[in-house]
Parts: structure tokens; sequence; C-alpha cells
């Protein structure tokens, strides 16, 4: 009867926050300093010494693309009604930021993940910023369910122990349910997946601490995991359950392996963390869950040049085979952490890391509905629209200059024409320079790269054979 009352109790609680949050979009308070993930280095590695011949291969298909994103915790706190922002983040307008030069352009990102705070609430007024441009996958996600239901009432953590109530594993569920539903019912946008856990099998979230977080064990994520489907489905919601988010490729599989069937078939995405850097077996990870949605859901680092986001994002392309990427902190005040430096004493933006740039070459050309295929070798990124014939093509040279031969034979036609990008690297280099002097011949043309330097292509009028379009229809 205890029980049952304080359940009760909860309830109500929660019905006395979903009303205060009626007509806003639910963006944390942000706790104290902003999160340094300790990723190891990438590993930087031309495919060949020297100059070398690529095949492109539209046969091997690596799943459809679904999209590019980033966490609104928490810099959306902060310049959550900054328009010109929203439009660098979610659209492919050049934006001028306070009218400064030079002018950026924009990312035009899809997906936009939200943090359910666990400790208080903060009404900001830019709620629509990503859903308004034309975001079409939103995930609702906790770092912490609410501070109430906690054994230490702390939701920084408890370090190895679980800190949820065992008691409050049903309102945990609920609480994120409700939040969903009321944003179909009142927000005028839906939650595509809703993911209750994030780097739940961590040791790091601890009462000291200045983030959010929770550990939870393998068996209380899969009870967890499965009660959400239930709430869900209660409430007549179609958002998929995303889990686990855990902080590496390996700890994804450990946990991934450790549910049972049922817990597997409630879980619609697969989403990981990808902190591990240049190690971890992400090509185990996708044998493990083969058949189930997998998104790289929260990717960060302090290197600004770009040079390892380029170079995770090709491993990830190339093993992982996930469909989603996601970057952690569109703006941040560290050097390097975010795509944009921002000045925490006068909250203006003070320039784009040069991996704002690098992260351009890819979101801006490989689009959601674009079929991921073989480059041919491990620095080359291929995507293709069948639609609308065109060919992507993002490489990567790091460490030597170098001519690039890339064959389309494979392909029943190619006619181009072809449009180039370039962003250098280092400070002072080019920064998404766009050309048109590439020469095709016979379904294959070469270019010339300098030493650390991204270059995408745009290949148009490129169409697959006969058989490849039976297969597609198929």
């Amino acid at each position: 009867l205890a029980q049952a009352h304080f359940q009760a109790q909860a309830r109500a609680v929660l019905t006395h926050i979903m009303l205060r949050l009626f007509l806003f979009l639910i963006v944390p308070f942000a706790l104290a300093g902003p999160r340094y993930s300790s990723s190891p280095p990438a590993v930087f590695l031309d495919a060949f010494d020297g100059d070398y011949n690529t095949t492109v291969s539209p046969g091997t298909k690596w799943g459809t693309w679904e999209g590019w994103g980033i966490s609104l915790c928490w810099w959306a706190n902060v310049f959550g009604e900054y328009d010109d922002l929203a439009d660098l983040a979610f659209s492919r307008n050049t934006v001028c930021l306070g009218g400064q030069s030079p002018c950026l352009p924009g990312l035009g990102l899809n997906i936009a993940r939200y943090n359910a705070g666990g400790s208080a609430w903060k009404p900001v007024a830019g709620r629509s910023m990503a859903h308004a441009r034309g975001a079409n996958h939103l995930e609702l996600f906790s770092n912490s369910p609410m501070w109430w239901m906690l054994y230490n009432h702390n939701p920084s953590g408890r370090g190895l122990s679980d800190n949820l109530q065992s008691w409050n594993y049903g309102n945990h569920s609920l609480y994120l349910a409700t939040i969903a539903a009321r944003a179909q019912e009142h927000w005028g946008f839906e939650f595509t997946s809703v993911e209750p856990l994030n780097e739940p099998i961590a040791d790091w979230w601890k009462p000291e601490g200045t983030q959010e977080g929770c550990h939870f064990d393998h068996s209380t994520q899969a009870m967890i995991l499965n009660r959400l489907r239930s709430e869900m489905d209660k409430l007549d919601l179609d958002a998929v359950v995303s889990g686990s988010d855990e902080n590496t490729y390996d700890e994804g599989r450990a946990t991934w392996a450790s549910f049972d069937e049922t817990t597997k078939s409630n879980i619609g995405k697969v989403n990981v963390h990808g902190y591990q850097g240049a190690e971890g077996r992400r090509d185990l990870l996708y044998q493990d869950v083969a058949g189930k949605r997998l998104w790289n859901s929260e990717y960060g680092d302090g290197d600004g040049s770009g040079k390892s986001l380029a170079s995770n994002l090709n491993l990830d392309f190339r093993l992982l085979h996930n469909t989603a990427w996601c970057y952690w902190q569109f703006a941040d005040e560290s050097d390097g952490w975010g795509l944009l430096k921002f000045d925490s004493s006068s909250f203006k933006i003070q320039q784009a890391n040069t991996k704002y740039w690098v992260l351009a070459q890819y979101a801006r050309h490989i689009r959601p509905g674009m079929m991921i295929i073989d480059g041919g070798e491990s620095n080359t990124i291929a995507a293709y629209d069948p639609s609308e014939h065109l060919l992507v093509l993002v490489t990567t040279s790091y460490d030597s200059n170098k001519s690039v031969t890339y064959d389309l034979s494979q392909f029943g036609e190619v006619r181009g024409p072809i449009t180039q990008w370039t962003t250098n690297f280092a400070d002072g280099g080019e920064r998404y320079v766009e050309r048109k002097d590439v020469a095709l011949a016979d379904k294959a043309f070469a270019s010339t790269f300098t030493a650390d330097t991204v270059r995408t292509f745009e290949v148009q009028n490129v169409k697959l054979t006969s058989s490849m379009l039976v297969e597609l229809v198929v």
C-alpha cells in the first residue's frame, strides 16, 4: 500500500510537471561544465603511399542514409532563440553570423536529439528550431531519471550502483512516454524515437559530478527498455525505442549480447556513441545487431581541425555501416570541441572551427534517402541517389600528396558534369572551396590531393545498369 501510495504521488508530480511544460519544447537546464569524454586519438591512415585507383561499386550497398544530427543539450539552452544558428544547423542556406565574414554554408541537419532533464526544467522560446526547418527525426533521450526517482536524489549518479529506485522503473518509462505523447498532442510534432538511457554501463556517473548521468546494470537496462515499450504502446505512440547509447562500440556489443530476444525485439533502433575513436570492433557490432537500424547517436572530440572527425567518420561508414550520425555540441566555449566556438562571457559566436567545414563536406552532400555504396577503399565514402542520378564521393588524404583515379565503370552510364569542394585541415587552408575543373573520360576521372585534405565530388547524370535497377525495385 505504501508503495502504491508513493507511485500515485509520483504520477501526480509528473502530471504537474507536464502541465507546466505546456506549449514549450523540453530542453534541460544544463548542469555546470561541458562534457569532455576521453576518446582515444584517431589513427590517420592513407589507403596507399602514392597515387592509386579506386573502383566505386554500386552493387555493394550498406543501407539507406537516414541523416545527420545534433544534440540540443546544452548549447540550445543558450542559443535556442537564435534563428541564424538554427538556419546554420538545420538548413543548407548560406548564413552570415552577425554579419561577419566569412559566411558559412548551412549543414542541413535533419536529426535533433532532445534531453529530458533530470534536475530542473527551463522553457525555451526556440522550441521549433529544428522541426520548423524540416528536421524529420526527433529523438527524446534521458541522461538521468528525475532526481526524486533516484536512491540518492542526485541526477549526477551513484557510481557503479544502479541509482533508479526499483519501484520507479515504471515511473521513469511513463515519464518519457508522457512527454512524447504531449509533444504529439500539443506541440505540433512527434518524437520518432525515445531513448531512456545514456552511457548506462559507464562508471563515471558519480555524486560529485557536474553532468547528469545514471548507471544501469544490463539486467536493469532490459527492464527499462521493455517497460518503455509497454508504456508507449498504452499511449498509442509509434515512436521506436532506442537502446542503449553506450559510450563505446565494444560496450555496445556487450550490452546487446546481454539482452534476451524479447528485449531485442522491443528495441527498434540501436544507438551507440563514437567515443572509442579509432579503437573498438565497429564491424562486429554491425554484425551483432544485423537487421536493426544502427545509429552513431553521439560523437565528439577536441580536435578543431576536423581531422579526427573525418577519420572516425570514415571508419563508421566503412565498418559500422550506421545509417545516421550525430555530433554532440554544435557550439562550445572550449577550443575545438564544438563545431563553433563561443565566448562564455558574452555568449557570442567567435569562430567556426575547421571541423565545421569538414563536416559540411559530408553532410551537405550525402543526403537522407541516398544509398551508401562501396567507394572502393577506406578513405573514399560513396553515396548514390537513384532518383536524381547523382553520385557523391568524399575522399580524405592525410599525410601525403597524391593523385586518385576514380573508376566508375560499374555504372551503366556516367555523363557528368562533376563539381568538387575542398577543405584543408591546416590553419589558413581552403574552406569548402567549390570548383568545376574535373574532366570526365570513359567513366573515370582523376584528382590531385595535397596532404591533409578532404574533397567532395558530385557527379551528375550517373545511371545504374539494367540489372541493378531490377535489384533496386525488388
